[in-house]
């Protein structure tokens, strides 16, 4: 995107269009950062000449063919509708979310202020010969750019948390935070001095690693202290051979879809043979796959068993009329603690003829 709107650099509106086709792809926020680019560059002069040329048309035109058939599946999907906008009752309570995921993306950054201040000249040691890094002076639109990416997706995404009672800030927090190590960078001069780099060093590195310990802690130690299931400790490897074995040995065929508890089937469809995945409660976001089908073609119906007998929930028998439980399977999880035993009822639908 700089080297369209800061260097007007022709060659870069394909590589450019292909970037934002692919992002569509794979990131929910991708079109809220994709209008970030088009809003900046309708605020510059520079951008708008550049989206007055005829490029931009073509890169819309390769951008529509790679996020076409994505779109497709989100029109049969029925998924395209915003979430409800909160009652006026409800704004208070949302603002106040707004400011808490604006808030912990702000302590996200702690690490980027504490080197700065650090390396600032209060904790230079007298006599002190810093190394020093020489940047070539940046342009006043460049600078815009800089500190209008480093504001805005988070101000944005956390504004989108809030206005929708979300936990975490929209698109990520790496999303919303990735220009801001360059916006302290342009901000503090040509002339950048590396003082006490053993102490920046130690620093740094105690940040990278500070959060994955923190979440290899929380995945040991929060099953004995809470009674919250933490989601990464499911054995979804061992769900997902075990249902694809019982139902190859009861029907002599490979399992073909798993339909029932949404989480507990998702993660045996991408843990086992790959199954196709039926979303029975909610099937227009599964239009490969119908109830109807899946009688015909036969899987495995799953469902939190809360009996030994592994009674299926009420609305689950419902959608499929005749189910047989099995007796319910029960799997350890990474560390089971203080939690209840992971016990899963589940159904075989034989294929018909």
């Amino acid at each position: 995107s700089w080297q369209l709107i800061g260097q007007n650099r022709r060659s870069a509106w394909f590589a450019w269009s292909i970037d934002c086709g692919l992002l569509l792809l794979t990131a929910p926020a991708a079109i809220g950062m994709i209008l970030l680019v088009v809003g900046f560059a309708l605020a510059t002069e520079r951008g708008r000449r550049t989206l007055r040329a005829v490029d931009p048309l073509y890169a819309l035109l390769v951008i529509i063919v790679l996020a076409l058939p994505y779109l497709v599946w989100l029109v049969r999907a029925d998924v395209l509708a915003l979430p409800a906008l909160p009652a006026l009752a409800d704004l208070k309570a949302r603002a106040l979310r707004w400011g808490v995921v604006l808030g912990g993306l702000i302590v996200a950054t702690a690490a980027i202020v504490v080197l700065a201040i650090l390396n600032s000249r209060w904790f230079a040691r007298d006599g002190e010969d810093a190394p020093i890094i020489y940047r070539p002076p940046v342009s006043p639109l460049a600078q815009q750019f800089v500190y209008f990416f480093a504001f805005a997706p988070a101000i944005v995404s956390s504004f989108i948390s809030g206005l929708f009672d979300l936990d975490s800030a929209f698109g990520g927090a790496g999303v919303a935070l990735l220009m801001s190590g360059l916006a302290v960078v342009v901000a503090t001069g040509d002339l950048i001095h590396l003082r006490r780099q053993r102490l920046l060093r130690s620093v740094w590195a105690f940040a990278v690693a500070a959060p994955a310990a923190v979440a290899l802690a929380a995945a040991l130690f929060l099953p004995w202290t809470s009674t919250k299931e933490v989601p990464t400790s499911l054995p979804a490897a061992a769900m997902g051979r075990f249902f694809d074995d019982s139902y190859e040995r009861r029907t002599n065929q490979r399992l073909r879809a798993v339909a029932g508890d949404p989480e507990i089937a998702s993660l045996i469809a991408m843990n086992g043979r790959r199954p196709h995945l039926l979303l029975d409660a909610t099937p227009q976001r599964t239009p490969w796959l119908s109830v109807a089908k899946f009688n015909e073609t036969g899987g495995v119906v799953v469902w939190r068993a809360q009996d030994t007998a592994g009674t299926p929930p009420p609305d689950l028998a419902q959608r499929f009329p005749g189910l047989v439980p099995e007796v319910p399977r029960s799997f350890d999880r990474l560390v089971n603690g203080r939690q209840p035993v992971l016990r899963i009822g589940w159904a075989i639908v034989r294929p018909k003829g």
